[in-house]
């Protein structure tokens, strides 16, 4: 490799969503309006930047609710687009919005060839909102002609766990953690063409990355990243992307606005992982991002932020509407 290397860059876009998921790791469930979210100059900006400092396999547009940002993804994709034109570049939606978008997202995914994955967060708790996600992703299969797949094989391909690149970092993490990825995931679906995808799935739980005590946020402080990381973390082989600064997972990278919301800046408890040292894309050395590359895939001591286990869902955790809202 000529320069060091990014599995997956998670490009952050805004906070705007139509749901509002406790424990949400890019803080949609207190942000609720997009005053705070980085202008489409200062995301460009920040792409070109990480480019020049990594290769990167594979882009993630997250927010927010894409299907109410699709002027703002749409600009981010034609960007990337207009430097590569083979990149895996996807979207992540919890796609209640399907039907209503499907003219806007179908002429996105096809002038870009820009993949899709769609989370249903009711799948255990509404079977009203399921039947309604479920006609959407359908609806989408047929205006594309996708045809169906087997899902068990899905990540495999996807995540590339062949290691083609035999990055030796890489390899060491499919090595502990490729059962995760290898096991039967008999409710996926999974629908593709030569150009694009579609990857549907049921997310009935939530990773813990806070529990509240007498109604403040804490970190788990489990003192076992390690654990933490191959247990509790949603986004294990995923960079963030934020302002310009590259973080090892949106939890940290928005912890900053999440804690400010709660009036828990100054909570001592907090301390060690506001201190989290991102990598600051335009003032970074080439040894601080030889050491991010290094810690990309591993557990760092601030991974114990995180539980090492999840929680089911129920219909008041995913659409929770704070009355408390940002000053």
């Amino acid at each position: 490799m000529i320069k060091p290397y990014l599995k997956l860059l998670d490009i952050y876009y805004g906070a705007k969503c139509n749901l509002s998921c406790i424990q949400c790791d890019t803080r949609s469930d207190v942000v609720r309006t997009d005053e705070q979210d980085p202008s489409l100059e200062n995301i460009l900006e920040g792409i070109k930047l990480a480019r020049e400092k990594f290769e990167i396999e594979m882009y993630s547009l997250i927010g927010g609710e894409p299907l109410l940002n699709l002027d703002k993804v749409s600009k981010i994709v034609e960007y990337i687009r207009s430097y590569d034109d083979k990149t895996t570049i996807f979207i992540s939606t919890n796609g209640t919005l399907l039907s209503k978008k499907i003219d806007e997202l179908s002429d996105i995914i096809q002038t870009y060839n820009c993949s899709v994955m769609v989370c249903n967060h009711f799948s255990a708790v509404d079977k009203d909102m399921t039947a309604r996600i479920t006609d959407g992703v359908n609806q989408l299969v047929s205006r594309l002609n996708l045809t169906k797949r087997d899902s068990n094989k899905f990540f495999k391909e996807f995540l590339k766990l062949d290691n083609p690149k035999n990055d030796p970092y890489w390899g060491k993490w499919i090595e502990e953690r490729k059962e995760y990825f290898l096991e039967d995931q008999p409710q996926d679906e999974y629908y593709h063409n030569d150009k694009f995808f579609l990857h549907f799935r049921p997310q009935d739980d939530f990773k813990k990355n806070y529990v509240l005590k007498d109604g403040k946020p804490k970190p788990h402080m489990t003192g076992l990243p390690h654990v933490s990381y191959k247990q509790g973390c949603s986004s294990p082989m995923c960079s963030f992307l934020i302002d310009k600064k590259l973080y090892k997972c949106a939890a940290l990278g928005t912890l900053r606005t999440f804690l400010k919301y709660h009036n828990s800046l100054d909570d001592a408890d907090w301390q060690k992982y506001l201190n989290y040292r991102h990598l600051d894309l335009e003032t970074c050395s080439d040894g601080d991002v030889a050491k991010f590359h290094v810690g990309k895939y591993f557990a760092i001591s601030e991974c114990d932020m995180c539980g090492t286990d999840s929680f089911k869902r129920t219909k008041e955790s995913v659409i929770h509407v704070h009355t408390k809202r940002m000053e």
